[in-house]
């Protein structure tokens, strides 16, 4: 969490739309939404272990052994008006945001910390905030299909800054 607070300096708080997003930013959106239906639905069946695991899961596989392995240099290297960077920072600020509401209830002190540095506008503090609540549905049905139907094809987005054709 500290790693993805640094890597939001000098973050354009405009964002940007999820259509304006790279393909392997859309893929990492859309897996945050995962992550948001998953972690809401086992609050909501008092399966707090299984937040603690699948948080775990998140932040270990999905950001940091994959995302941020690669981001990081991109994030050094473009200017802070690119918009690759920008696409980036744009997820990781909606990632930023996710855990800290999402492990509020469980983690209250620590979360209300990590909140007092986010960047940006804030409410007093994070217990005003509420839950994140995941966006159903995605404009980008064939970056889904893609993924589903080959999980390399992911890999070839970061390689090729594009989503390959399906065949």
């Amino acid at each position: 969490i500290k790693v993805i607070e640094r890597l939001l300096q000098k973050y354009n708080f405009a964002g940007l739309s999820y259509d304006e997003l790279t393909p392997v930013d859309k893929y990492m959106h859309i897996k945050l939404q995962k992550f948001i239906a998953e972690i809401k639905n086992d609050y909501d069946n008092f399966d707090f272990g299984e937040v603690y695991r699948a948080t775990n899961a998140y932040i270990s596989n999905t950001l940091s052994a994959f995302y941020l392995d690669f981001t990081k240099d991109i994030l050094y290297i473009h200017d802070a008006a690119s918009v690759e960077r920008r696409s980036i920072q744009t997820v990781f600020f909606e990632c930023l945001k996710a855990i800290t509401t999402m492990l509020t209830p469980i983690l209250p002190h620590t979360m209300e910390e990590v909140y007092s540095y986010m960047p940006g506008e804030r409410l007093e503090s994070i217990y005003l905030c509420g839950t994140t609540k995941s966006h159903r549905g995605t404009k980008d049905k064939d970056l889904i299909i893609l993924v589903k139907k080959n999980p390399v094809g992911i890999q070839l987005c970061v390689a090729k800054k594009d989503v390959p054709s399906q065949k």
